[in-house]
């Protein structure tokens, strides 16, 4: 199944409201993400993040625009004001910055996302007042072979006892993102997983 097909069907049995998939950039992945916007269904999500590019708060607003266009959820990486200027949908924030961005999520301008890769930390995200968080890695990813993956089982436990919707990140592609059926996710977020599916001909 795609992580299309698989999203969807997970969205639709855990009745949200949020997007069911999340395309996270990368360009040291893929140079240009308003391509593989421009590929996405209606409905999806994009966490714009690339902390570190020189241009990032014109890239954000020619994202904001083909995100505008095609009808797609746009989420800031780390940086509430330009999701404001932008006129962007929401913020995600990493673990480690969910306490510090307390102000930011408490004014409900923008709906939160953060990253989570503990229980505590999805507990974490609760107390500072996200809406959902992205729980990673499920799999082992080549981004960061280091990391011990969660695993089904683990994940599939941390998710029917989360206080948040949860989003799978990490290692999810075609021959994979079936597992999460059995799990009460509500969608799935990708970096490679996303570019396979709608632009295959890019080597990742």
């Amino acid at each position: 199944m795609t992580l299309t097909e698989v999203s969807t069907q997970l969205n639709s049995i855990n009745n949200n409201k949020l997007p069911p998939i999340f395309f996270l950039t990368d360009m040291n992945k893929f140079k240009n993400p308003e391509v593989i916007c421009q590929q996405l269904p209606t409905g999806s999500g994009v966490i714009f993040r690339d902390y570190e590019i020189s241009d990032r708060k014109l890239r954000a607003n020619t994202l904001a625009k083909v995100c505008a266009e095609h009808g797609l959820i746009l989420f800031i990486g780390e940086d509430r004001d330009l999701a404001l200027s932008v006129g962007a949908d929401g913020v995600h924030y990493k673990e480690n910055t969910i306490t510090s961005a307390l102000k930011s999520m408490k004014d409900k301008k923008l709906i939160v996302t953060a990253a989570t890769h503990t229980f505590n930390s999805i507990l974490m995200a609760k107390k500072a007042g996200a809406d959902a968080v992205l729980l990673s890695p499920v799999f082992r990813t080549k981004s960061h072979p280091e990391a011990t993956p969660l695993g089904i089982s683990k994940f599939r436990d941390w998710t029917n006892r989360s206080p948040l919707p949860v989003y799978a990140l990490g290692g999810i592609s075609s021959d994979n993102a079936h597992k999460l059926l059995s799990t009460k996710a509500i969608g799935i977020a990708a970096i490679e997983g996303v570019i396979r599916e709608f632009y295959p001909s890019e080597k990742s």
